[in-house]
């Protein structure tokens, strides 16, 4: 007597790999080598003054800003956060991927070699 569950198992197998490696190929890398990463702790009460300050950062790389992330800053002094707490303000940590021209990644990649 043989068992349907094996075909079975191995045609669904084989089509979750499927789509996995399809999938695949829409996605953009998180990381690439040569990217240049600012993050800062922004206490302002308006988030885009911070965002502001580290693209400037990212035009002095002559690069484009790929990606911006903006999350709640967890790691905070007690003294920080007292003050804070005064102004009704939250401390964020804004994250910012800036992409240099291909040959300023080439120098950046032989400057973190040497």
């Amino acid at each position: 007597m043989k068992s349907h569950s094996t075909p079975t198992l191995y045609l669904l197998s084989l089509c979750l790999t499927v789509m996995l490696a399809l999938s695949a190929c829409k996605t953009k890398p998180m990381y690439t080598e040569g990217d240049v990463h600012f993050e800062a702790t922004c206490v302002e009460v308006d988030v885009a003054i911070c965002i502001e300050r580290l693209k400037k950062a990212c035009d002095e790389y002559e690069g484009e800003v790929v990606e911006i992330d903006v999350r709640r800053e967890k790691y905070i002094s007690e003294q920080l956060k007292a003050e804070l707490r005064k102004t009704n303000v939250k401390a964020q940590s804004v994250h910012l991927t800036c992409r240099p021209p291909a040959k300023e990644q080439e120098d950046n990649l032989e400057q973190t070699q040497k």
